[in-house]
């Protein structure tokens, strides 16, 4: 299932089913299951910190990914900056 978290801002993905459909359709088309994916939106300053404190990384990025993916499903999360993938 694929959970729509708010990190530090609002989540501003305005269909949800169909990033929901779509992801899900990868992942049945690459012949796997689909576990908890959880997207997190969250501003620049926040996935800096992320970036610092987990990845040693001081620098911004527009997402990050954890992957807790085992045998055939996939899940993890996905920390996103909006104002990051808004500017690129």
């Amino acid at each position: 299932m694929i959970h729509f978290r708010k990190g530090d801002i609002a989540c501003s993905v305005e269909s949800k089913r169909l990033v929901s459909a779509w992801v899900s359709s990868v992942v049945l088309k690459h012949k796997k299951t689909l576990g908890d994916i959880c997207v997190v939106s969250c501003s620049d300053e926040y996935l800096l910190t992320v970036n610092i404190e987990h990845l040693g990384h001081d620098y911004y990025t527009d997402i990050i990914t954890f992957d807790y993916s085992e045998g055939n499903g996939i899940s993890g999360d996905l920390l996103i900056s909006f104002e990051r993938v808004k500017e690129n």
